[in-house]
């Protein structure tokens, strides 16, 4: 079928089941929050603690049985070689399993709001394949009739047009939490929980990877020439940037001068607010600390 290749990766053209103007938040790199950082469903997993959550949630529901039922009387048979069955529990699709389908899907309605799934019928209507859609390319309309149908941006390189439709019972949508005809963006509402975190992370790389140890100012008495500016600045961050020059001696030449400019990483209390944005994080999932390694 090749439809998963085709589908399944995000658009930057593409509109969200959610919000219309969703792909304004790809093009920008995500929602702008009060830290600096723009956070978006992508950009949140780079975050250890948000990676985690939705790790372990996705992955504990997707190992769960599932089991398709038929009415029998007053009561229930279970069907374990129904078409629904076979999908859900062996194989969903030509390229995946359903492990990973599960999990997928779980991870989308957690942090996009909503997670889709394309049916693929076949004779009399029987379903043969689930095929998941990502959330960036749906957007909900509702019918003059009142049906739900889910308008979809195809990928400029499937085969497929520019845009194409799915009514409602042709699609497996799996709602996050919320009501109505979607779900709560986890990403959406705890973007400046997210963004803080990103902000730290990004504070204690930056400061590792590109500052010198020393973090201030260097004052020659003379007017340098570009040559010698440079020279200066690239023998001096050799020598005492990046943390295995943490801790030396500068020596200075020439009549220079050092003024130190930084905040120590303990007043700025740094270790805290890493610290602060693990459990910030878990709440919004209901996580216990500990399942995402945090044991203090």
């Amino acid at each position: 079928m090749g439809l998963l290749a085709n589908i399944f990766t995000p658009d930057i053209g593409a509109t969200s089941f959610k919000d219309p103007a969703e792909w304004l938040l790809h093009s920008f790199g995500g929602k702008e929050t009060t830290s600096g950082v723009r956070v978006s469903a992508d950009s949140s997993l780079s975050l250890s603690v948000y990676y985690a959550c939705i790790r372990n949630i996705s992955e504990d529901i997707a190992k769960l049985p599932l089991r398709a039922f038929t009415p029998v009387g007053a009561g229930r048979e279970a069907e374990p070689e129904h078409p629904v069955s076979i999908l859900l529990n062996e194989r969903p699709n030509e390229e995946m399993t359903a492990m990973s389908f599960r999990t997928l899907m779980t991870h989308w309605a957690l942090g996009w709001g909503g997670a889709i799934a394309k049916i693929e019928r076949v004779g009399n209507d029987v379903p043969v394949g689930l095929w998941p859609i990502h959330p960036s390319r749906i957007q909900l309309e509702r019918t003059a009739s009142g049906m739900l149908r889910y308008r979809v941006r195809a990928d400029k390189d499937s085969g497929l047009p520019g845009k194409w439709y799915l009514d409602q019972d042709d699609v497996l949508h799996i709602h996050g939490l919320g009501g109505g005809t979607t779900g709560y963006s986890v990403v959406e509402y705890a973007s400046d929980s997210i963004g803080l975190g990103l902000a730290a992370q990004r504070f204690g790389a930056s400061f590792f990877g590109n500052n010198a140890a020393l973090g201030g100012v260097l004052e020659h008495p003379e007017k340098l020439s570009d040559e010698a500016f440079k020279h200066i600045r690239s023998s001096f961050t050799r020598a005492y940037a990046g943390p295995d020059n943490a801790g030396k001696v500068a020596i200075l030449e020439e009549g220079m001068k050092y003024s130190s400019r930084t905040i120590p990483n303990d007043q700025a209390q740094f270790i805290e607010s890493r610290k602060f944005q693990i459990p910030e994080i878990c709440r919004w999932f209901r996580m216990p600390p500990h399942k995402v390694q945090d044991l203090e």
